[in-house]
């Protein structure tokens, strides 16, 4: 069990046993994510998996953490009703957060520690979980094709970032901070990026908070979808491992027993009842979970393509909404990258 990037330089390096030929493993059971089954089942080879076994792929779904009291000391509207309705969308984000940001000394600058911000991240990067939970990605497996594609929306991306450069820019609401954690538990910023685990950072915060999904696209997208992290741990079978047979059984037995107990005891303990502070946080809790999704772009996109992976913090930080361009600009050597990685997929044990 390592990140999907090493997974996937193990993979490459044959380093791994294909699980559709291992016995005992039913990859059909629910106690296996089915949508990462998919995605990385390249050429009808899979070389590891995630699934309820690494508790991991229920902590380090991409959230947003929200101060509930700081939403209620501003008079907005209870966040718990808007994302169960279904508005929780770019455009409820924006107009929903007008005014919220405070130059709170009255000194004419928007700076960290002295003044209310509406949105906090460490990193740039944290805005790619706009663009997924949008649902746009760059590439995907055709298994029909035998190859990897291009699926790259210009014009859906364009107004993504652009619905993007507004919220972020327009009245000072979004900061990169450089230590977000600790300016969310001061009760100055109203929303941060985050994964589910990370509730965990704030039990000792005054305020009340909750994760929330990042928000759809518009009210016409069915479900909200989250991100799984590259923290994520998969688990794959070493090809050096002799008594195949038995690991599989095992693996079988640990992820079969692992989606009742260790599941419930992730989110009923150690999530909801340790770090929470309000039952409303549950509900949201379990609609994040059931929003996961895993983009093999985002986990396997390496080396000088990988500016159209952070294409969001690439753009709208310098508010630059030329997606086009950028595109391009980059769209050859992605498209190098998958031929490649094809190529080495067809090639494994």
């Amino acid at each position: 069990m390592t990140s999907p990037t090493e997974m996937l330089n193990i993979t490459l390096s044959n380093g791994f046993r294909d699980l559709y030929h291992v016995d005992y493993i039913n990859l059909e059971n629910p106690w296996y994510n089915q949508l990462q089954i998919d995605k990385f089942t390249i050429h009808d080879k899979l070389y590891f998996f995630m699934g309820d076994v690494s508790y991991s792929t229920l902590m380090f779904g991409a959230c947003l953490i929200y101060n509930v009291d700081l939403g209620v000391r501003e008079e907005l509207d209870n966040i718990h009703d808007v994302i169960i309705s279904g508005d929780w969308t770019l455009d409820k984000m924006y107009s929903m957060t007008e005014g919220v940001a405070r130059d709170l000394n009255g000194d004419g600058a928007f700076i960290e520690g002295d003044d209310q911000f509406v949105y906090a991240m460490n990193d740039s990067g944290n805005l790619m979980n706009f663009q997924y939970s949008s649902g746009e990605a760059f590439v995907r497996y055709d298994k029909d094709a035998g190859t990897f594609v291009d699926i790259f929306n210009v014009d859906r991306m364009q107004t993504i970032i652009e619905k993007m450069i507004r919220f972020y820019h327009d009245g000072n609401r979004g900061l990169q901070s450089k230590d977000y954690t600790a300016l969310f538990n001061s009760g100055m910023v109203l929303m941060r990026s985050a994964y589910v685990g990370s509730c965990v950072n704030h039990r000792e915060m005054e305020d009340t908070f909750t994760p929330i999904p990042y928000p759809k696209f518009d009210t016409a997208q069915e479900r909200y979808l989250s991100m799984m992290t590259g923290s994520v741990l998969p688990v794959g079978i070493p090809s050096t491992v002799q008594n195949v047979d038995a690991v599989g059984l095992i693996l079988e037995a640990l992820s079969e027993h692992s989606s009742g107990e260790l599941n419930r005891a992730v989110y009923e303990q150690v999530l909801a009842y340790q770090t929470m502070r309000n039952e409303d946080a549950y509900e949201i809790l379990r609609l994040i979970h059931d929003g996961l999704i895993v983009d093999i772009g985002y986990l396997t996109l390496t080396g000088g393509g990988e500016p159209l992976k952070w294409i969001m913090g690439n753009l709208v930080v310098p508010a630059n909404n030329n997606v086009a361009s950028f595109y391009e600009k980059h769209k050859k050597t992605v498209d190098k990258f998958y031929e490649k990685l094809n190529e080495k997929f067809i090639c494994l044990n």
